[in-house]
């Protein structure tokens, strides 16, 4: 099941599409990328949202989530929450910077994750900055 936000997922607008015809349920990358999936929109801030998510993790065997650090906790189906519902239950969270630690509040990109991580100091000129 993959939960997708308010408006639907962003890759629903990238091509390509049939005929050169935009269509959220045409995009070739969402097709692509969510092959038998069921979806359904959920705002995951809401306190429907929050419910929702609680109820479709009772019987979950895996959750993957991806909010800011804190942010699921915040809104109702953090960690504790879900887990005290469903003990066997695996949850990873996935953030550019981790969960902990002195980045966590930091927002990533590829260009940030590149620098941080090194592999940009390949790039550009020997006796230049990358």
């Amino acid at each position: 099941m993959k939960l997708e936000p308010p408006g639907g997922d962003p890759s629903r607008h990238f091509g390509p599409f049939p005929h050169n015809i935009p269509h959220p349920e045409r995009s070739g990358l969402f097709l692509h990328l969510n092959r038998n999936k069921r979806s359904v929109v959920v705002d995951p801030a809401s306190d429907d949202g929050a419910a929702l998510i609680r109820t479709l993790t009772a019987e979950a065997h895996i959750v993957l989530e991806d909010q800011a650090p804190g942010s699921a906790a915040r809104w109702g189906w953090g960690w504790q929450t879900l887990h005290a519902a469903n003990p066997a239950m695996v949850m990873t969270s996935i953030t550019p910077f981790g969960q902990t630690g002195p980045y966590r509040d930091y927002r990533g990109s590829e260009l940030t994750l590149q620098a941080i991580g090194g592999p940009l100091y390949t790039n550009g000129h020997q006796n230049r900055e990358p």
